[in-house]
């Protein structure tokens, strides 16, 4: 969050949902069960490998891979909005 604020000068607040939560918010916006039990896998079996920056983001892109904080700068004013 520390990105999005330095980028836009707003301070950021998050708070994390627990699982009974994050649940009974997804129920409540209509999502299907079985598509919360997938989420829940999901998020429960990320590797810690997907932060890694690799050199195939610039083989697909055409340009080096940048940062979190360097996206939240170049996208500050649609991030203020």
């Amino acid at each position: 969050m520390s990105a999005i604020t330095s980028a836009t000068g707003r301070r950021i607040r998050f708070a994390e949902l627990t699982d009974d939560q994050a649940r009974r918010q997804w129920w409540a916006e209509g999502w299907p069960e079985e598509g919360i039990d997938f989420m829940m896998r999901m998020w429960a079996t990320v590797p810690e490998a997907v932060a890694e920056v690799m050199s195939v983001v610039e083989e697909v892109v055409g340009h080096p891979p940048r940062t979190f904080a360097q996206w939240a700068a170049a996208h500050a004013d649609a991030l203020r909005a």
